[in-house]
């Protein structure tokens, strides 16, 4: 299930909120290794956005004594966002939207390939593409106007998210092309 992927992010974002910087790259790198470790027991393939989640916390852990937890808890925002919609990007750009891997568990093998599945599975990484990407102007118009309250980048964060699962899911089934 796509939700499960963002578990490790979610912990991550709780805990800088709570200046909690080294903690939330431990708990979104050890959460992430977790999930993956368990996909691989149930033989089920790692996925792309694990491999971008999994690279991004283990860079984050890494620069934080590099650079010190002030300089990168300044970027960190726009840094977790980047790495979102690059991950996102690139599987896009590689033909194989992030979105296929989670549809193809649920999905029966016959319709793997097939071309309104495939194409489905497109448009909703390019949402997830988008809303990553949208979510980003918040900590851009933090930086141009520091008096924006941080709530808002929680608020905008958690509506985009809802409204990009709950499309996840209506498109899946009823959107788009059919069969």
């Amino acid at each position: 299930m796509i939700a499960v992927a963002f578990i490790p992010w979610l912990l991550f974002w709780i805990l800088i909120c709570f200046h909690k910087l080294e903690a939330g790259s431990l708990a979104g790198l050890i959460t992430t290794v977790v999930l993956i470790l368990l996909d691989i027991a149930k033989h089920r393939t790692i996925k792309i956005l694990q491999i971008g989640t999994v690279i991004f916390f283990f860079l984050l852990a890494l620069s934080i004594p590099l650079f010190g937890s002030r300089a990168v808890g300044r970027w960190i925002d726009l840094m977790g966002g980047a790495a979102l919609a690059l991950t996102v990007l690139s599987s896009i750009l590689i033909k194989k939207p992030f979105t296929l891997q989670y549809a193809r568990e649920t999905a029966p093998r016959e319709r793997w390939n097939n071309p309104i599945f495939l194409h489905k599975n497109l448009v909703l990484s390019w949402v997830w593409f988008g809303v990553f990407i949208f979510n980003l102007s918040v900590p851009v118009a933090n930086r141009i106007y520091p008096g924006l309250p941080m709530i808002l980048n929680w608020v905008v964060s958690l509506c985009t998210f809802a409204i990009a699962m709950k499309f996840t899911h209506w498109y899946a089934r009823y959107g788009g092309p059919q069969r």
